[in-house]
């Protein structure tokens, strides 16, 4: 498959993942609460540059607030803490990344930051119950 496809593959999965996890506090008004707004421009800041490993201190050096702001933010915005939402991000990129494009399980991997795939094969059979070999679309990019 020529570059440009497979460009477009991971384009159309990275769309599909932002458009799955728009916040809906705030859609319809387009106005978000201040106390989640802190975790949407951190969520923001995490799938721009794919900061998918970041952890708390690195955080709150970016974004100021202590660690429980932060942790009080995510979990109004979202319901979990923010360690456990970067979790379900980034198996949802590895997902989108599995079914939309013609990447190998290798190739995720490392594009999102796993050391080694082992480590990655592990973590996203545990959080979507199947390995990541069995999850290919036959979906269409172009």
């Amino acid at each position: 498959l020529s570059d440009g496809f497979q460009r477009n593959c991971r384009l159309y999965a990275r769309l599909l993942d932002i458009l799955g996890e728009l916040p809906v506090d705030g859609f319809e008004t387009g106005e978000v609460s201040r106390d989640t707004r802190l975790w949407w421009t951190i969520e923001r800041w995490v799938r721009s540059r794919h900061a998918y490993r970041v952890d708390l201190t690195t955080l709150v050096g970016q974004f100021g607030p202590s660690e429980s702001t932060i942790a009080r933010s995510c979990r109004a915005a979202t319901g979990l803490p923010p360690i456990k939402r970067i979790k379900s991000m980034r198996m949802e990129a590895a997902r989108g990344l599995l079914s939309y494009s013609e990447m190998t399980v290798s190739e995720v991997a490392d594009e999102l930051g796993y050391p080694r795939i082992h480590e990655f094969s592990r973590e996203f059979s545990a959080y979507f119950g199947t390995p990541p070999s069995s999850v290919r679309g036959g979906w269409e990019c172009g």
